[in-house]
């Protein structure tokens, strides 16, 4: 399972969108790693979590907050993440990643061992 949650975050860290996190201990946080250095196997290379406390992984097409504004290729990155085995994607739509922000697409991604790529299904 943590190889799953590794492949996906390889994913978000190559489009760097605004990633929401909730975690096992019930704690919550928005945060993006830099770049692949961060990630190891099971665990990032700074951060004080492991993959398997990853509850899940909320990723936002948009987000604003005043003049700022983070996005990403948001096709390239459903279409990336739609090939990671063992994690389920739930697309959600017109969500606000904030109340001041307009609202957006997004994907819910949790751990989810029965999921397969759709490669997987075809052979």
């Amino acid at each position: 399972m943590e190889t799953d949650w590794y492949a996906a975050l390889a994913v978000i860290v190559d489009y760097q969108p605004m990633a929401y996190w909730r975690m096992t201990n019930g704690a919550a946080f928005v945060w993006t790693p830099s770049g692949r250095h961060e990630l190891l196997a099971d665990r990032f290379d700074e951060q004080p979590f492991r993959y398997a406390e990853i509850e899940s992984l909320t990723v936002y097409r948009e987000a604003r907050a005043g003049r700022e504004v983070w996005g990403c290729d948001w096709l390239r990155l459903c279409e990336a993440l739609a090939c990671v085995r063992g994690i389920r994607l739930s697309p959600l739509v017109e969500v606000r990643p904030w109340p001041s922000s307009p609202p957006t697409d997004a994907l819910v991604l949790v751990a989810d061992p029965e999921c397969s790529t759709a490669a997987d299904d075809e052979a």
